[in-house]
């Protein structure tokens, strides 16, 4: 009688584990949830209209990107750290407090500027700013924690 007590014991104690084991899983396998159109729309939106805003006379932020991929100056300043200065201020302001953003530019898969902190399920949404002789890719990751 004993013996019994202490098997079904033991097999209650190793189904309790198979359940806990399963449910770690469950939780650390989560696929992330897809962006829905709104989301995606207003990712696309932020970035199209952070690129026509003014940073000085004359000179939008898309302007300013075309400079960093010259590594030249725009508005009296680096271009590469005024889009980013810039972009940094003009994102906190638009994203909600639980988003945080990456943004990555690069011209014929060659990284010009990169920043931001990503966390979470993410939105991708890119833009391309033609050039001459070249094509600058401009994406932007809104992340939800």
């Amino acid at each position: 009688m004993k013996g019994q007590q202490e098997i079904v014991g033991l097999l209650i104690i190793i189904i309790i584990l198979v359940f806990a084991v399963l449910f770690f899983f469950t939780l650390s396998f989560k696929t992330p949830s897809l962006p829905t159109i709104k989301e995606v729309t207003k990712a696309t939106s932020v970035l199209n209209i952070i690129s026509k805003v003014n940073l000085c006379d004359q000179v939008s932020l898309e302007e300013a990107v075309k400079s960093c991929s010259k590594s030249i100056n725009a508005c009296n300043k680096n271009a590469c750290e005024l889009v980013k200065e810039e972009t940094e201020k003009m994102l906190k302001q638009l994203l909600r407090p639980k988003e945080s953003f990456n943004m990555s530019i690069s011209q014929e898969n060659k990284n010009i500027l990169e920043f931001g902190n990503c966390k979470g399920d993410t939105i991708t949404t890119s833009r391309k700013i033609p050039l001459e002789f070249a094509i600058i890719d401009v994406k932007l990751f809104i992340c939800k924690e």
